[in-house]
C-alpha cells in the first residue's frame, strides 16, 4: 500500500484495461496504474538506463532547473560541503558545487552518463568520485559520514 490505491477484484481496473473479477494474485508482474510499482510485492521498477546519444544531449534537454537552489543552499548552511549526487548522471549539479568548493561523489547506474561527467571533470581541477552502481544497492562503506 505505498500509493493508497486499493485494487477491488469485483471492480478489476478498467481504465488500464484488467476485467472485473480479475483475482488479483493475476496481476503479479504488473505495474500499479497509480504509482508505477509492481503487483503482489508493490516494488518500484527501474528507470531504463540512458543510454548513447541520451547520456551525449542529456544537458541540452533538462534546462538548469533546481540547481541554484542547491548550491544557494550549500552556501548558507556548509563552509566545507561534502555532496553525495545520488543519481550524478552528467554532473551538471555536480560540477557547480564543486567550484563553489564541495566535495563531491557521485553515483550513477548510467556507464554513458558517468562517461560524460567523467570528461566534463576532467576539465577541471576537482576531486570528485563517481562511482557506477545502482543506488538501490549503494552502500557508502564509510564510517564518518555527516
Amino acid at each position: 500500500m505505498v500509493c493508497g490505491f486499493r485494487y477491488n477484484e469485483w471492480h478489476g481496473d478498467p481504465k488500464n484495461g484488467i476485467p472485473e473479477n480479475t483475482p488479483f494474485y493475476q496481476l503479479a508482474r504488473t505495474l500499479c496504474s497509480r504509482c508505477g510499482l509492481q503487483g503482489e510485492r508493490h516494488q518500484r521498477q527501474p528507470n531504463p538506463k540512458y543510454r548513447s546519444l541520451e547520456a551525449e544531449y542529456y544537458d541540452y534537454f533538462v534546462g538548469k532547473r533546481g540547481i541554484n537552489f542547491y548550491r544557494q543552499w550549500l552556501a548558507a548552511y556548509h563552509d566545507q560541503a561534502s555532496v553525495l549526487d545520488l543519481g550524478i548522471g552528467t554532473g551538471r549539479l555536480a560540477v557547480k558545487l564543486l567550484k563553489d568548493g564541495a566535495s563531491v561523489t557521485g553515483v550513477d547506474w548510467s556507464e554513458d552518463m558517468l562517461a560524460v561527467a567523467e570528461r566534463r571533470f576532467n576539465r577541471f581541477n576537482h576531486d570528485i568520485e563517481l562511482i557506477h552502481e545502482d543506488i538501490l544497492y549503494f552502500s557508502l562503506n564509510k564510517k564518518d559520514v555527516t
